[in-house]
């Protein structure tokens, strides 16, 4: 804020109610991306996608598993490479909170 040497931080977020079938909700601000990875089973109404542009994580849609939307808000704020955690992104078994705390000081993933 106004005086403040503390970047601003927030993730932009939006939601939005599909009829009775599923509340979409997204975060991140991509105006373009150049790979996207899914996680979970659209079919079935529960999934997340993933948005990449050049190996960075620029947005992420969810159905049905908002979970994953703490952690793309951290990783989004991380800015780093997604890289090796790629698979888990699309493992709907993996413990995707392993991610966050799994980055070494130099900013890639152990």
């Amino acid at each position: 804020m106004l005086g403040s040497e503390e970047p601003f931080a927030e993730v932009p977020y939006f939601w939005s109610d599909l009829a009775d079938w599923a509340t979409l909700e997204y975060v991140g601000a991509a105006a373009s991306w150049d790979e996207e990875l899914v996680r979970g089973d659209p079919a079935q109404g529960k999934f997340t996608i993933w948005y990449l542009s050049d190996g960075l994580l620029v947005a992420a849609l969810t159905a049905g598993r908002s979970d994953d939307l703490d952690i793309a808000r951290s990783l989004l704020l991380s800015g780093v490479d997604i890289g090796p955690p790629r698979d888990a992104l699309t493992d709907a078994g993996s413990d995707l909170s392993l991610l966050v705390g799994s980055r070494d000081g130099g900013g890639s993933w152990l």
